[in-house]
């Protein structure tokens, strides 16, 4: 159920996503922003292609919601590579609820934060880590 999204939105590899499982789960971590949004993004989408019960899709708009309101509760002021991937995972999202206009918003703002960092100039990478440089390519 967590890689529902592998194949259609490479944004996030096995590793990273196994690394923000067990940022997640380390208690009293301050420092889980990104990875906490973006795990339960994850799993909601996952949750949404699953939907073998009520339960599954409950449990998903539980995940979203809870991505939601911490995505637009302070990031959005200080964008980066993170807040661009959570963004086109909220996009994604809201494709498969079938609430297009929200799910254009959400592309926008991740459009938008993806133009302000200067992903769309590659001759800038190579000034990044090979790791950063691979997923800012994606």
């Amino acid at each position: 159920m967590l890689f529902q999204t592998s194949g259609l939105l490479d944004l996030y590899s096995r590793e990273e996503t196994s690394t923000y499982l067990a940022t997640i789960s380390t208690p009293n971590d301050n420092s889980q922003g990104f990875a906490a949004i973006a795990f339960d993004l994850i799993v909601a989408i996952g949750g949404q292609c699953r939907a073998s019960s009520p339960t599954d899709l409950r449990y998903a708009v539980r995940c979203f919601t809870r991505a939601q309101k911490a995505a637009l509760a302070g990031m959005l002021e200080d964008p980066c590579l993170d807040m661009v991937r959570c963004f086109l995972l909220m996009a994604f999202y809201m494709l498969g609820a079938c609430r297009r206009n929200a799910a254009f918003m959400y592309l926008g703002v991740a459009s938008k934060a993806a133009s302000a960092l200067g992903l769309h100039v590659t001759e800038q990478y190579r000034h990044f880590p090979t790791q950063v440089q691979s997923i800012r390519s994606v």
